[in-house]
């Protein structure tokens, strides 16, 4: 039986230089690529794509259309994080493994999970097996500009705007240098965007949580108290 092929995702995490050293020095299965870009993953031709619950291009949408691809997937979680594994059950891997059980264990969940390689569909995909979406969702819209320009002023007013479409408005302040949502609208300066990095990332609490409801269809997520927070 020949090696599986790995597409592994660039992290620095450690334990990804040690399964791309023990896969070159000991065998078991052979690296084929290494991702950065999730396009990358659905091109390829691999078997098991190896990847870190922290990488941005991991949804479930995404893992359903390398699954279209007859293709698996073992994602790897930081047991220091107790978010990280539910977040790979929730996007839908094949197998979760934790970082620190070494790269013979990496290799060994690859092997259990590795597809018949007749099953595996090279290249791009036809148009309608395109990347689904994880869920229906609404738009994105960034307000910038200089300092004193009135930024604060139009993201307020157009979430307000948006809001009253009836579909609900998210306002976030991802202000790096003068968050200012939280004391226009006379708002506690928690919960904030640091409860919900910790929501996500460490599993303390959940986002919704972390929004405070100002009233016709508008929550607010505000921003860090000081930029001392931010790093």
């Amino acid at each position: 039986m020949s090696e599986p092929e790995i597409a592994l995702v660039f992290s620095p995490e450690r334990w990804v230089e040690d399964l791309h050293r023990y896969c070159v020095d000991h065998g078991g299965a052979r690296i084929r690529c290494v991702v950065i870009d999730p396009g990358v993953a659905l091109d390829e031709d691999y078997g098991v794509l190896v990847v870190s619950h922290r990488w941005p291009g991991l949804t479930a949408g995404f893992v359903d259309a390398v699954h279209t691809r007859g293709r698996r997937v073992l994602g790897v979680a930081d047991p220091a994080e107790p978010a990280a594994a539910r977040h790979l059950e929730l996007v839908r891997v094949d197998h979760v493994v934790t970082a620190d059980a070494g790269a013979a264990a990496l290799v060994a969940a690859v092997v259990a999970i590795a597809p018949d390689r007749a099953a595996i569909h090279p290249g791009p995909a036809p148009a309608d097996a395109a990347v689904p979406a994880a869920e229906p969702t609404g738009g994105v819209v960034v307000v910038g500009g200089p300092a004193g320009g009135g930024r604060t002023e139009v993201a307020i007013e157009l979430a307000r705007r948006l809001a009253a479409r009836g579909r609900g408005a998210v306002l976030l302040d991802a202000d790096d240098v003068a968050p200012a949502i939280a004391t226009r609208l006379g708002l506690p300066i928690e919960p904030n965007l640091r409860s919900a990095v910790d929501a996500v990332e460490y599993g303390l609490g959940d986002v919704a949580g972390t929004l405070v409801d100002v009233g016709d269809g508008l929550a607010v997520l505000s921003g860090l108290p000081n930029v001392g927070a931010w790093s």
